[in-house]
């Protein structure tokens, strides 16, 4: 079963309600998808999108679903953004990235949330597999994507070779927009076909 991490969850409201970029996203948005473990409830979010919660444990997405992280049940790219509580943790050798940065619409948000292993509040949590070493750069490492454009919380830069010590990760990430196929006409000026709105909402690959 995932580690309880209810504990923490006055901190990460806190810290994600600070989060500029999260809450001026999800206001722009009419609704997200909030992935977290069975256990606790949902941080607190002063936004207007609606929220559309899924609840995991050890064998996958559990409610109001079935389904494993290989094969998730949203069309590629459907998502406006996702917020990923606590989905993982040190040991952890595989992360469905690729299915997130699928089903995430282009332009679209990636917000992972995670316990800091490396913070005393959670070893009494984690025990012993919070010194699974190096956690911080696997968080990092585990999140990358061609598609997906990270961005680090600022309470997790590195100080002294250790990221800050905040009890909780913050991972901010937003989906490339795909840019428009260039064709030549007859006359050999250059078009865009089907140039997509997104594409002046946001930044090119």
């Amino acid at each position: 079963m995932p580690a309880d991490f209810s504990s923490l969850q006055a901190i990460e409201s806190r810290l994600l309600s600070d989060l500029a970029l999260l809450t001026q996203a999800l206001n722009r948005v009419d609704w997200f998808v909030e992935v977290a473990p069975v256990m606790g409830a949902s941080p607190k979010l002063d936004v207007t999108a609606k929220r559309h919660r899924m609840l995991f444990d050890h064998t996958g997405l559990v409610w109001p679903c079935q389904a494993v992280p290989d094969a998730l049940p949203f069309d590629t790219n459907s998502v406006p953004a996702v917020l990923l509580r606590h989905a993982w943790t040190p040991e952890q050798t595989q992360f469905p990235m690729g299915q997130w940065a699928r089903v995430i619409k282009p332009g679209g948000l990636l917000v992972s949330v995670s316990a800091n292993p490396w913070h005393p509040s959670v070893w009494k949590i984690m025990g012993k597999r919070s010194w699974r070493l190096p956690s911080w750069p696997h968080f990092l490492s585990i999140h990358a994507h061609p598609d997906i454009q990270l961005e680090m919380h600022p309470l997790t830069r590195w100080r002294g070779g250790l990221p800050k010590l905040s009890p909780v990760l913050v991972l901010v990430g937003q989906k490339r927009c795909e840019i428009a196929p260039i064709h030549s006409r007859r006359s050999g000026r250059l078009a865009l076909k089907h140039a997509p709105a997104v594409l002046a909402q946001c930044r090119a690959a």
